[in-house]
């Protein structure tokens, strides 16, 4: 079965941010990024993040959760605190998305934008493995790199990853069917009778 968030079509999500919107549309270019378990050690990341926008001449939005919260004392400059539809809108209006959580390569597949998976690599990776799993479903394995990487890579390198291409129909079809699959097994389930 899918993970919940993924049930919901592009559609549904559009329609929560725009009743939350209420016509408001003077966002500039940006990349989004959001990060999981962030800490000191993820500074190199943030400026190597920086520079990649300013080569691309994009804002640079950044949503950090630190495993206990928010990381007050590692936020960088360019961080935002969204409301849940903010976030959604940030994943929707951004060029590219740029993360270390499976939820944020979730609302990069729904709102069909490039992005750029760093792979956590502070022991708490566990999450790695799913997004991978979700990764192969939809035929997308060569979005990720490990930090080490990503932080030593040029910005031409990190562009060239993001905007390498993506078959979004074939995406598409594959999560539909991902969906019905998910959405068959979950109506037998809630719809079988008891174990008497």
């Amino acid at each position: 079965v899918l993970d919940p968030a993924l049930l919901p079509s592009k559609e549904d999500y559009l329609k929560l941010i725009q009743a939350e919107a209420d016509g408001q549309n003077n966002i500039k270019p940006s990349i989004f990024s959001y990060f999981v378990g962030f800490d000191l050690a993820h500074q190199t990341t943030m400026s190597k993040l920086a520079d990649f926008a300013e080569h691309r001449q994009l804002d640079l939005k950044v949503d950090v959760l630190h495993s206990g919260g928010r990381a007050a004392c590692a936020v960088p400059p360019s961080a935002i605190n969204p409301t849940p539809t903010q976030w959604l809108d940030a994943f929707r209006s951004a060029t590219c998305v740029v993360t270390n959580s499976f939820h944020g390569v979730v609302f990069s597949i729904i709102f069909e934008r490039p992005f750029l998976i760093v792979f956590r690599s502070d022991g708490k990776s566990s999450g790695n493995e799913r997004m991978n799993d979700l990764l192969r479903s939809l035929d997308l394995e060569r979005r990720g790199i490990s930090q080490e990487a990503f932080e030593g890579n040029s910005s031409e390198e990190i562009q060239s990853l993001i905007e390498s291409d993506i078959d979004w129909a074939s995406v598409r079809m594959r999560l539909d069917k991902l969906r019905s699959t998910s959405e068959a097994f979950l109506d037998s389930a809630l719809c079988s009778p008891a174990a008497g």
